[in-house]
């Protein structure tokens, strides 16, 4: 396993409202800040309410205690934050994300395709406009 680092990247799928964040390969704990580093200052930035999709489908390995995981995990506070919505397919992956999300005080759903969680988002938001 030495020398496999989380890939991640970041952008807006819909531009200040919609921040896409793809994760891949195999994921620590320590890997939860960088990702929180990362996105919520771009969530803060964003116009309200600023939803979140975080691609798991090509995380190869995660981290299964709960414990430590929530440890690392920061409590949202934005009055910014709309819908997160995880991708994943593999089930303990979708429990893990699901309950960290909710225990860090954020409203979640669990898809498993990208289309499904835009569709998910447009029908929760009316006041976001999908690209064409």
């Amino acid at each position: 396993m030495h020398g496999k680092i989380m890939l991640y990247e970041c952008h807006w799928y819909v531009d200040q409202r919609i921040l896409y964040q793809k994760i891949s390969g195999p994921v620590v704990a320590q890997d939860l800040v960088t990702i929180q580093t990362d996105g919520d200052p771009k969530v803060e930035s964003g116009i309200r309410y600023v939803h979140v999709i975080v691609d798991t489908l090509e995380v190869t390995s995660f981290p299964i205690n709960l414990g430590d995981l929530n440890k690392v995990m920061r409590r949202t506070s934005s009055d910014k934050r709309g819908w997160t919505v995880i991708i994943a397919t593999n089930r303990m992956l979708q429990f893990l994300a699901s309950t960290l999300i909710q225990l860090a005080g954020m409203r979640v759903r669990v898809v498993s395709t990208l289309d499904e969680g835009v569709t998910f988002i447009a029908q929760q938001d009316n006041t976001i406009q999908l690209p064409v």
